[in-house]
């Protein structure tokens, strides 16, 4: 009887492990398929202060999976530079530079990163930002809620893309 009762709480504990495990895999796939709503050249950023437009979702790249930048170099005209940011941590490859704001109205958009001590980059936060799809604008809070993919940082391709790249071939 024991050995029955224990067969049964057995089985039903996998069962609950299964069903757990397909729940999660098909979040997964719904904020993946949320995620890739719009192509990244179909949506445009605009800052939350002044509803400029400054970019599109093309020009922006993702450094380990956290560090978000504008690769455009034309995105200077829309921001400027203020005081260094101080960080009492090192990184490995990046050092925080000077805070970017909004041009215009002076909205804080983040700050410029200087990564691998050879390229300044803006890094910026995307609550600063409204994102204009095709669809509708709205103001994600965070980076994984953004309707579009966002580009790994490919820091070769833009080294040479910007002209600063050796020719070794």
């Amino acid at each position: 009887m024991e050995r029955a009762e224990n067969r049964t709480y057995r089985r039903k504990i996998a069962a609950l492990q299964q069903t757990a495990v397909v729940t999660r895999m098909m979040e997964e796939k719904m904020k993946d398929k949320a995620r890739h709503r719009f192509t990244a050249t179909d949506v445009q950023l605009s800052c939350r202060g002044c509803f400029t437009p400054v970019a599109h979702g093309n020009d922006i790249r993702v450094i380990e999976n956290s560090h978000h930048v504008i690769v455009n170099p034309d995105f200077k005209m829309y921001f400027r530079t203020g005081g260094q940011v101080p960080l009492e941590r090192h990184f490995e490859d990046w050092e925080p530079g000077r805070k970017i704001i909004c041009a215009k109205c002076r909205k804080d958009w983040g700050m410029e990163i200087k990564f691998k001590r050879v390229v300044v980059l803006p890094c910026i936060n995307v609550k600063s930002f409204s994102i204009k799809t095709p669809q509708d604008t709205r103001s994600p809070k965070k980076w994984k809620d953004v309707p579009f993919p966002v580009e790994e940082f490919d820091f070769l391709k833009y080294v040479d893309s910007v002209g600063l790249g050796l020719d070794l071939d």
